[in-house]
């Protein structure tokens, strides 16, 4: 079974990272899309997660998608994208 782990804001991402498993998606949206600026905290979302996503709207709305395409280690989202992820995995969990 896979589950997207649905991560709006930073103090959500140590509560979640004990219940990834492999398989796994993240989607980061809101507050938590400016993790992709953390280089210690991707690294540790990369090693747990099979695919990490950001909600694009979110990343240009805090100026930070050019560093989410710098970065190369998650891919940008729509709100399309978004359902369809939602619908693609057997469970979603919001954070």
């Amino acid at each position: 079974m896979s589950t997207l782990h649905q991560i709006n804001r930073l103090a959500s991402l140590d509560a979640c990272c004990p219940a990834l498993a492999i398989n796994d998606s993240i989607l980061l949206i809101e507050e938590a899309v400016s993790v992709v600026l953390e280089p210690n905290s991707m690294k540790k979302l990369l090693e747990l997660a099979t695919t990490i996503y950001v909600h694009h709207i979110d990343a240009t709305a805090r100026g930070i998608q050019s560093k989410l395409i710098e970065a190369g280690n998650a891919k940008a989202v729509s709100t399309e994208d978004w359902v369809k992820l939602c619908t693609s995995h057997d469970r979603v969990v919001s954070w």
